[in-house]
């Protein structure tokens, strides 16, 4: 009996000796593998696959047929590049269009005795003047000249010559020549005199572009103190109407 006992443990080891031996050769096989598989269907794997069927793979897919892309596609608007409504014609704002420039800008300035013909945006002349004397001021503010005369006689002054004149207010002021002294000072009946030679060149170069493509501004006050005109106007000898007679 006690031989029997001895065989039965032998039987015990030999059984558990087989059993270890067995049970890491099971484990290999049935455990999950470690090392970068090749991507066969079913294997879940972290390294790049090729894009087979089943696999969950990191590396970026194809875009095959029914998945999900980031991608736009064309002429299918998305929630964050949506295409930009088209303005309302009715809601346009419309630009105020800005006034003509003229030709020719003939700027009197009454301070300074001097006038300034700028054409085309361009400075051409700079010549001294003589407005209006005390009590015969040249009105200030803009004007567009609306006649011309070669040669004009003032029956309002004693039948005075006024060369080259061109008319810019409807009360009768005019820009013409004189010779008369103090050019530079305000020594005229309320028009604005011009040297001869000034007058003729100016008289020229408005009829070449025409009157209505010329702007007259007198600005400023009259320089201060007193100013006498360089003639004392003789007493009319027959009536002349409302537009008749025009200042010097």
């Amino acid at each position: 009996m006690h031989q029997a006992f001895l065989r039965y443990c032998r039987l015990l080891c030999v059984a558990a000796l087989g059993g270890m031996l067995a049970f890491p050769a099971s484990a290999q096989t049935g455990s999950e593998s470690q090392t970068p598989s090749t991507g066969s269907p079913g294997s879940e794997s972290q390294t790049p696959s090729g894009g087979l069927p089943g696999s969950d793979a990191h590396a970026p897919s194809t875009a095959t047929p029914g998945t999900e892309t980031q991608s736009e596609s064309p002429g299918t608007p998305t929630g964050s590049n949506s295409a930009a409504p088209e303005p309302n014609p009715a809601s346009t704002t419309i630009q105020p269009r800005k006034a003509a420039v003229p030709d020719i800008l003939i700027a009197i300035n009454k301070p300074t005795q001097r006038m300034t013909v700028t054409v085309n945006g361009h400075v051409r002349y700079r010549w001294r003047v003589s407005t209006g004397a005390t009590k015969y001021s040249t009105p200030a503010g803009s004007y567009t000249p609306f006649r011309m005369e070669r040669m004009h006689y003032s029956r309002e002054w004693d039948n005075a010559g006024m060369p080259h004149s061109i008319f810019f207010s409807s009360r009768g002021h005019a820009i013409h020549g004189s010779n008369h002294p103090g050019l530079g000072t305000p020594a005229s009946h309320g028009c604005v005199r011009l040297s001869l030679g000034n007058a003729a060149t100016l008289f020229a170069l408005v009829s070449a572009r025409g009157v209505s493509n010329t702007k007259v501004v007198v600005r400023g006050p009259d320089p201060p103190g007193y100013h006498a005109a360089t003639q004392i106007p003789q007493r009319r000898t027959r009536p002349v109407g409302l537009f008749g007679g025009f200042f010097r």
